[in-house]
């Protein structure tokens, strides 16, 4: 198996994102994105807290569909092990 380069890694990553974030969309939970340091924030919240990942602020990385809000007013500070805890905690909840 030949190893992937960097930007199809992120491809991917910004795939599983997307779909993650229009899962929890259409359950009812907010998804919006910012930009900060000049990249965009993708930010869903989950019944587990909020989650956010960086992309490239390209059009293509930030579907039409999620609104763009002020920052400041969204992240609750949480860190990337927090993050995955949380998704590990949603992905493991009893249904």
């Amino acid at each position: 198996m030949s190893e992937k380069d960097i930007e199809e890694v992120y491809a991917d990553r910004n795939a599983l994102v997307e779909a993650f974030a229009r899962s929890m969309f259409s359950l009812g939970f907010p998804v919006c994105y910012y930009v900060h340091d000049e990249w965009a924030v993708i930010v869903v919240d989950t019944p587990t807290g909020q989650t956010s990942w960086h992309v490239r602020p390209d059009p293509s990385n930030i579907p039409d569909w999620i609104p763009e809000l002020d920052g400041s007013d969204i992240f609750d500070g949480h860190d990337r092990h927090q993050k995955n805890d949380r998704l590990r905690d949603y992905a493991r909840r009893d249904a």
